[in-house]
């Protein structure tokens, strides 16, 4: 009986125009980082002769088979529909003590890039539903940066790289002078996707040795779509050269070995084991 009342107390209410079950708000960050615990919220309202009759469903990626559901009239609690939420989904999770409104959101725990994209909640009655959408991105900073450089003196060269590794979703890279001359254009950049669904990259640039003496030079790595940003930083030593015949480093070690074989013939004139006269 009460359900037929219900019923019909809906239809008149719809005939008159009275507002059904409605979503009000939908609060989900727009962007996220990988590890942490997060709450999608979706509040709505309804009339109380619809509580009986409430189903919340939550999709993604727009999928029509729903990842999580809720029968607030039912005893059972919420269900997880989708095996691939198993381990990021917290089925105790209330948003307050109400009965027909505290299983409403999804609290994922030690979220993952995988989690990134659409979700949608969807609030239903016998008479009416009301559903919202909205974007997640999770993004994953660089488990690995590398910034270093290399000389090749033979060709008066200093290669400079900067490698990044571990991250999601496909990042940027670029090489910078320190001291504020500008941004260096990149000779190569390769941004390459693993079987895990991160993505590392590798820029690298190629300069006059002589030109980058005593030299800061910066790498930034970020991730488009957010506010991630990472800065390495290294100094060109003012000792590199690009010929090896006017390198501090040589010279020295050329006379280092002219006075251990001066040393080592002296040894051997005194044991007698080679000639005087040699």
């Amino acid at each position: 009986m009460k359900f037929y009342n219900n019923l019909v107390l809906s239809a008149l209410c719809l005939a008159l125009g009275v507002q059904s079950v409605d979503i009000v708000s939908m609060d989900i960050p727009q962007v996220a980082e990988s590890g942490k615990d997060l709450v999608l919220d979706c509040k709505f309202e309804y009339r109380p002769e619809e509580e009986d009759q409430l189903d919340i469903k939550w999709y993604f990626n727009n999928s029509p088979t729903p990842i999580y559901q809720w029968l607030p009239a039912m005893d059972t609690g919420p269900q997880i529909i989708d095996p691939r939420f198993n381990q990021y989904m917290d089925l105790m999770y209330t948003v307050n003590g109400e009965k027909y409104e505290k299983h409403r959101a999804l609290h994922l725990v030690n979220i993952t890039h995988h989690l990134s994209g659409s979700y949608m909640c969807k609030v239903s009655s016998f008479l009416d539903e009301d559903f919202n959408q909205k974007n997640l991105m999770v993004y994953v900073p660089p488990a690995v940066v590398r910034f270093s450089h290399q000389s090749e003196e033979s060709e008066g060269q200093t290669e400079i790289s900067c490698t990044a590794e571990g991250i999601y979703p496909s990042p940027a890279a670029r090489i910078y002078w320190k001291d504020g001359l500008g941004e260096r254009e990149m000779d190569k950049t390769v941004v390459e996707e693993g079987s895990d669904g991160l993505y590392s990259i590798l820029v690298s640039t190629s300069m006059h040795t002589e030109s980058i003496r005593g030299v800061q030079l910066g790498c930034e790595i970020s991730i488009p779509g957010t506010q991630f940003k990472i800065n390495e930083e290294l100094v060109i030593s003012p000792e590199i050269s690009a010929d090896p015949r006017v390198s501090g480093a040589a010279a020295t070690t050329a006379a280092q070995l002219l006075v251990q074989l001066s040393q080592l013939l002296l040894l051997l004139r005194l044991t007698n084991l080679i000639p005087l006269h040699l």
